[in-house]
């Protein structure tokens, strides 16, 4: 499964309404399937109520920046491209067969740098093998790109999903 995300933010800063530089951060993220290292069989011993999965997942990563100072007019743009490999933990709740609680955890540290995607939701089973949920989502990347160029980039909010459970 391959999902991708394409996310373009526009950032400004000003001193008395004098803009002093615009950055443009462009980037896509591709989703690898996440490969189950360990699962303890809770699902089957809970009667499917309860299930803990841990393992590796990958997350391919396509960066470009661009920021430019328009009081003195420089500039600089840096691109990043990469694949890192996550630990991956999950958890799933299901107290009925037609709502259940789940929580996720990808990430990956590194001295300085990290990656995180942790994500909370409910999911509801109205009727077959469709599914709806509810969650939130947070997202947090911080890189040194070498030099003087550093990012930090934090993404979180609410969503809705709906799918089909095959």
């Amino acid at each position: 499964m391959e999902l991708d995300r394409k996310m373009s933010h526009l950032r400004s800063a000003a001193i008395h309404s004098k803009p002093i530089y615009h950055s443009n951060l462009n980037s896509r993220w591709t989703i690898m399937t996440h490969i189950v290292l360990f699962n303890p069989f809770l699902k089957r011993i809970t009667n499917d109520v309860l299930n803990v999965e841990l393992g590796l997942d990958a997350r391919a990563m396509d960066f470009e920046a661009n920021i430019n100072q328009t009081t003195t007019g420089v500039s600089a743009q840096k691109t990043w491209w990469t694949v890192l490999p996550l630990g991956y933990g999950s958890i799933q709740i299901y107290p009925a067969k037609v709502i259940g609680f789940e929580a996720e955890f990808k990430g990956v540290f590194y001295g300085a740098n990290n990656y995180m995607d942790i994500i909370g939701k409910i999911k509801i089973l109205p009727y077959g093998p469709i599914e709806i949920s509810v969650g939130y989502r947070y997202e947090s990347l911080k890189a040194d790109f070498g030099g003087d160029f550093k990012g930090n980039i934090t993404i979180n909010g609410p969503f809705v999903e709906a799918g089909v459970k095959f």
